[in-house]
C-alpha cells in the first residue's frame, strides 16, 4: 500500500467508515450503493478489498476523502469503485486512490487490470487513459440505474515490464504534487 505524504494516509476501509462512505455515494452516483453492500463487501466477501484515503487531522482524528474497492478473481484485479468526496476531485485524490489499487494489483500477482466506467464520464475515461488503460469493450445497458453503457478498460501488468516503473514515476511526481505549496 502507498504511503502518500502527510496529510493523506491511505489504510483498508473499516466498517465505521460506511456512514462517510455512504455520504459520498450520495453526491457521487445516480444511485448510491446501500449500508448493507458495503457491509457484505467488508465483512463477507473475500474477493473484495477496499482502501481509505484520509486525510490526519491536527486533534487526531482522520476525514475520509474518497476511497475505492476492488475485486481479486484469479490472476485480474477488477476495479469496483473509485469515489472522491465532489468537493475535492480535481486535486489528484482519485488518482492517488488508482495508483495505490495498481500498486497493490502486483501483491496480489495480478496479470492485468480491469475496470468500467460510463460513456459519459469523460474525466474518468482521460485518467485511466494515463494510466495507459486501453478501452476493449462495450457493456450496453450497465448502468442499471439509468440505462447507460459503460466502456470496458484494460491494463497488462505482466506483458509490460516497464509498467511498474511507469507507476513509479506516476507515484514520485503525484507525491511532489501533493508536497508543493
Amino acid at each position: 500500500m502507498l504511503q502518500p505524504p502527510s496529510p493523506f494516509l491511505l489504510r483498508p476501509l473499516q466498517t465505521a467508515d460506511i456512514p462517510d462512505v455512504l455520504a459520498i455515494e450520495e453526491r457521487s452516483f445516480p444511485t448510491a450503493r446501500s449500508q448493507k453492500l458495503f457491509l457484505y463487501e467488508l465483512t463477507q466477501n473475500n474477493l473484495a478489498h477496499y482502501q481509505a484515503l484520509t486525510r490526519l487531522e491536527p486533534n487526531g482524528g482522520e476525514t475520509l476523502l474518497g476511497y475505492a474497492g476492488y475485486w481479486v478473481l484469479a490472476d485480474e484485479v477488477h476495479v469496483s469503485t473509485i469515489a472522491v468526496d465532489p468537493s475535492l476531485r480535481r486535486h489528484g485524490l482519485g488518482q492517488l486512490l488508482l495508483l495505490n489499487i495498481l500498486f497493490l494489483s502486483y501483491t496480489h500477482q495480478a496479470s492485468l487490470v480491469t475496470l468500467e466506467v460510463r460513456v459519459t464520464n469523460t474525466g474518468a475515461q482521460e485518467l485511466y487513459k494515463q494510466y495507459r488503460f486501453l478501452e476493449v469493450g462495450l457493456r450496453k445497458g450497465y448502468y442499471h440505474d439509468t440505462g447507460e453503457d459503460a466502456i470496458l478498460m484494460t491494463v497488462m501488468l505482466q506483458d509490460a515490464p516497464d509498467y511498474k516503473s511507469f507507476l513509479e514515476q506516476k507515484r514520485d511526481n503525484l507525491f511532489r504534487h501533493f508536497k508543493a505549496p
